[in-house]
């Protein structure tokens, strides 16, 4: 399955040094292309392999929840995660959009797929 990250660099150059808001590398995506548009205009398509499903169950991820979630899957050493049933935007200045977030922990899947 197809997956998008939205971002506004010209060119997104993915290493493992670069970190997340979480404070650790990894590369969010989501199965909505109109939710990946609201986190910028460059959209980044790729068939990522998915090694653990989650349901979050319709909840929103600008939560402690989703939070101590990703913190928990990381520690766990998950390559990938599709994390199903989530309402994302940026901010509040988005309408709130229902997707599946994908998590990517182990940024050398996706290296040589783009």
């Amino acid at each position: 399955m197809i997956y998008y990250h939205g971002h506004s660099e010209k060119e997104l150059l993915i290493n493992n040094y670069q970190k997340s808001r979480y404070g650790f590398t990894c590369l969010f995506f989501t199965d909505n292309k109109e939710l990946a548009e609201c986190y910028g205009n460059n959209i980044l398509s790729l068939c990522i392999p998915i090694y653990k499903k989650i349901d979050f169950g319709n909840k929103i991820s600008h939560s402690a929840e989703f939070r101590n979630l990703i913190y928990k899957l990381r520690n766990e050493n998950n390559k990938t995660v599709a994390i199903e049933n989530v309402y994302d935007r940026p901010n509040d200045d988005y309408i709130l959009h229902k997707g599946t977030i994908v998590v990517v922990f182990d940024i050398e899947i996706i290296k040589n797929r783009i």
